[in-house]
Protein backbone atom coordinates (compact mmCIF):
# COMPACT_ATOMS: atom_id res chain seq x y z
CA UNK A 1 0.00 0.00 0.00
CA UNK A 2 1.34 2.87 -1.01
CA UNK A 3 -0.63 5.33 1.54
CA UNK A 4 -0.51 6.08 5.28
CA UNK A 5 -3.11 7.10 8.07
CA UNK A 6 -4.09 10.72 7.82
CA UNK A 7 -2.74 11.29 3.66
CA UNK A 8 -5.75 13.40 1.62
CA UNK A 9 -5.85 12.08 -1.08
CA UNK A 10 -7.67 12.91 -4.99
CA UNK A 11 -9.86 10.22 -6.37
CA UNK A 12 -8.36 9.72 -10.28
CA UNK A 13 -10.71 11.29 -12.99
CA UNK A 14 -12.66 8.16 -14.13
CA UNK A 15 -12.78 5.97 -11.16
CA UNK A 16 -15.29 7.85 -9.00
CA UNK A 17 -17.95 5.59 -9.97
CA UNK A 18 -15.59 2.59 -8.68
CA UNK A 19 -17.83 3.74 -4.68
CA UNK A 20 -21.18 4.61 -4.76
CA UNK A 21 -20.70 6.38 -1.50
CA UNK A 22 -18.15 9.19 -3.03
CA UNK A 23 -19.91 9.29 -5.95
CA UNK A 24 -23.84 9.75 -4.45
CA UNK A 25 -22.34 12.09 -1.85
CA UNK A 26 -20.54 14.44 -4.65
CA UNK A 27 -17.26 13.43 -2.63
CA UNK A 28 -14.12 15.67 -3.09
CA UNK A 29 -11.70 13.77 -1.42
CA UNK A 30 -11.00 10.99 0.94
CA UNK A 31 -8.54 10.44 4.04
CA UNK A 32 -7.23 7.65 4.98
CA UNK A 33 -8.46 6.19 8.36
CA UNK A 34 -6.91 2.74 8.34
CA UNK A 35 -4.24 0.36 6.47
CA UNK A 36 -5.24 -2.97 7.47
CA UNK A 37 -6.82 -5.33 4.29
CA UNK A 38 -6.73 -2.34 2.52
CA UNK A 39 -7.64 1.03 2.88
CA UNK A 40 -10.73 2.55 5.37
CA UNK A 41 -11.38 6.25 4.77
CA UNK A 42 -13.53 9.66 5.29
CA UNK A 43 -14.90 10.50 2.28
CA UNK A 44 -14.40 14.54 2.41
CA UNK A 45 -16.49 17.13 0.76
CA UNK A 46 -14.88 20.03 -0.97
CA UNK A 47 -14.45 21.92 2.75
CA UNK A 48 -12.63 18.74 3.36
CA UNK A 49 -15.47 18.20 6.12
CA UNK A 50 -16.27 14.35 6.57
CA UNK A 51 -19.66 13.57 4.59
CA UNK A 52 -19.22 9.68 4.86
CA UNK A 53 -17.35 6.41 5.66
CA UNK A 54 -15.89 3.69 2.97
CA UNK A 55 -13.33 1.00 1.66
CA UNK A 56 -14.02 0.54 -1.98
CA UNK A 57 -11.18 2.45 -3.34
CA UNK A 58 -7.47 0.93 -4.40
CA UNK A 59 -3.80 2.67 -4.92
CA UNK A 60 -4.77 2.17 -8.45
CA UNK A 61 -8.12 5.03 -8.52
CA UNK A 62 -5.50 7.18 -6.10
CA UNK A 63 -3.64 9.89 -6.23
CA UNK A 64 -1.91 12.24 -3.64
CA UNK A 65 -3.20 15.84 -3.59
CA UNK A 66 -0.81 17.96 -4.29
CA UNK A 67 0.33 20.11 -1.27
CA UNK A 68 0.75 24.34 -1.92
CA UNK A 69 0.43 27.08 0.76
CA UNK A 70 -3.64 26.94 0.73
CA UNK A 71 -3.65 23.19 2.44
CA UNK A 72 -0.36 23.42 4.79
CA UNK A 73 0.12 21.23 7.50
CA UNK A 74 2.00 20.32 10.58
CA UNK A 75 5.12 18.82 8.94
CA UNK A 76 5.05 19.95 5.47
CA UNK A 77 8.48 21.34 4.29
CA UNK A 78 8.70 24.69 2.03
CA UNK A 79 11.38 26.00 0.27
CA UNK A 80 13.14 29.35 0.73
CA UNK A 81 14.28 31.54 -2.29
CA UNK A 82 17.85 31.33 -0.80
CA UNK A 83 17.82 27.47 -1.03
CA UNK A 84 16.91 27.03 2.58
CA UNK A 85 14.05 24.68 3.79
CA UNK A 86 11.88 25.34 7.12
CA UNK A 87 9.16 23.12 8.41
CA UNK A 88 5.65 23.97 8.98
CA UNK A 89 5.22 24.47 12.74
CA UNK A 90 1.67 24.97 13.22
CA UNK A 91 -1.12 26.63 11.31
CA UNK A 92 -4.09 28.84 13.23
CA UNK A 93 -6.68 30.33 11.09
CA UNK A 94 -4.62 32.24 8.53
CA UNK A 95 -1.35 32.13 9.63
CA UNK A 96 1.43 29.60 9.29
CA UNK A 97 4.20 29.36 12.07
CA UNK A 98 7.30 28.07 9.93
CA UNK A 99 10.83 26.98 11.25
CA UNK A 100 14.75 28.21 11.00
CA UNK A 101 16.64 25.98 8.69
CA UNK A 102 17.31 24.17 11.89
CA UNK A 103 13.06 22.77 12.25
CA UNK A 104 12.78 22.78 15.33
CA UNK A 105 13.17 26.45 16.30
CA UNK A 106 10.29 29.08 15.30
CA UNK A 107 11.73 31.15 12.77
CA UNK A 108 7.80 33.31 12.39
CA UNK A 109 4.12 33.53 11.33
CA UNK A 110 3.35 34.46 8.18
CA UNK A 111 0.07 34.40 5.78
CA UNK A 112 -0.08 32.72 3.02
CA UNK A 113 0.41 36.05 1.20
CA UNK A 114 3.60 36.88 3.02
CA UNK A 115 5.29 33.81 1.99
CA UNK A 116 4.47 33.95 -1.23
CA UNK A 117 5.65 37.79 -1.38
CA UNK A 118 8.86 36.40 -0.03
CA UNK A 119 9.43 33.49 -2.70
CA UNK A 120 8.28 30.13 -0.10
CA UNK A 121 7.29 27.34 -2.44
CA UNK A 122 5.94 23.67 -0.88
CA UNK A 123 8.25 21.02 -1.19
CA UNK A 124 6.31 18.36 -3.12
CA UNK A 125 7.27 14.69 -1.37
CA UNK A 126 7.03 11.30 -4.12
CA UNK A 127 5.17 8.80 -2.04
CA UNK A 128 7.14 5.60 -1.65
CA UNK A 129 5.46 2.82 -3.33
CA UNK A 130 5.82 0.01 -0.63
CA UNK A 131 6.17 -3.35 -1.54
CA UNK A 132 4.39 -5.83 0.06
CA UNK A 133 5.62 -9.68 0.39
CA UNK A 134 5.49 -12.81 2.37
CA UNK A 135 8.11 -14.26 4.91
CA UNK A 136 8.90 -16.69 2.57
CA UNK A 137 9.54 -14.22 -0.31
CA UNK A 138 12.05 -12.55 1.73
CA UNK A 139 13.50 -15.69 2.74
CA UNK A 140 14.63 -16.64 -0.94
CA UNK A 141 15.98 -12.91 -1.71
CA UNK A 142 17.61 -13.20 1.16
CA UNK A 143 18.85 -16.62 0.59
CA UNK A 144 18.48 -17.25 4.71
CA UNK A 145 15.47 -18.27 6.83
CA UNK A 146 14.12 -15.74 8.71
CA UNK A 147 12.12 -15.99 11.65
CA UNK A 148 10.01 -12.65 12.59
CA UNK A 149 10.55 -11.31 15.73
CA UNK A 150 8.32 -8.27 17.82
Amino acid sequence: MKYKIGDILKVKKGCESKCVSFFTNKGSFIKITSVKNGYDYDILNDKKEKVVWCNCFKDEHLEPLAKDLDNLEVGNEISVSDGGIRTVLGVCGRVIFVSTDDKDIFHGGYTKEELIEDGYTIVQKEVEDIEEITVEEVCKRLGKTVKIVK
